[in-house]
């Protein structure tokens, strides 16, 4: 399946992990998505009785409850750390390159400062 997050060659751990979490939030999604159809279909087919309407009713709640959690996680995350919902949060080879002891293909920067891309004044 196409939508299954899988290890392939050249991916990093962040990536894979990045995938899990976007699997996991379509299918909690798609759970809540049934849910509420499901409620709606009980409280709809309830004929009156009370005690099902209150059932089709509560499970609607529970279902926006759900979506709410669901999209709050994301906003949570997000807000304390943007990096946490970054795909290079586990991005093993530059920690392999700072552990032996190589550089890394960062630039410093420049310490002059040069606006515009003007050259030099004589």
């Amino acid at each position: 399946m196409a939508f299954l997050p899988t290890i392939e060659p050249g991916q990093n751990l962040g990536e894979f992990i990045a995938g899990v979490y976007n699997l996991a939030i379509g299918l909690v999604g798609l759970a809540v998505f049934i849910q509420f159809i499901r409620a709606g279909l009980t409280y709809l087919l309830a004929a009156g009785n009370a005690a099902e309407v209150n059932k089709g009713r509560d499970m609607m709640q529970n279902a926006i409850l759900g979506a709410i959690l669901l999209l709050s996680s994301y906003l949570i995350l997000n807000v304390i750390n943007p990096d946490l919902v970054n795909v290079n949060l586990f991005n093993l080879n530059e920690i392999k390159q700072q552990i032996r002891g190589t550089p890394t293909t960062s630039k410093a920067p420049s310490t002059t400062f040069n606006p515009g891309n003007q050259p030099p004044p004589n």
